[in-house]
């Protein structure tokens, strides 16, 4: 994602972090919602602020 993109917090965000810290990487987080809504920007930006290093979506289709 381009670094000069704005990314606005949401409140999934903070859900998010819940989820990561009592499931400890036991589980799979499932985001639902409309269309064009920032799921996917969302989680990419969890992945990229949270872990040590993630694999990019679009690199990971071709996996």
């Amino acid at each position: 994602m381009d670094a000069n993109k704005r990314v606005f917090k949401r409140k999934i965000y903070d859900e998010m972090l819940r989820w990561k810290e009592s499931r400890n990487g036991t589980t799979a987080l499932l985001i639902k919602g409309a269309r064009r809504v920032g799921k996917s920007t969302i989680a990419e930006e969890f992945a990229r602020n949270e872990n040590d290093s993630y694999i990019p979506m679009y690199m990971a289709m071709f996996v």
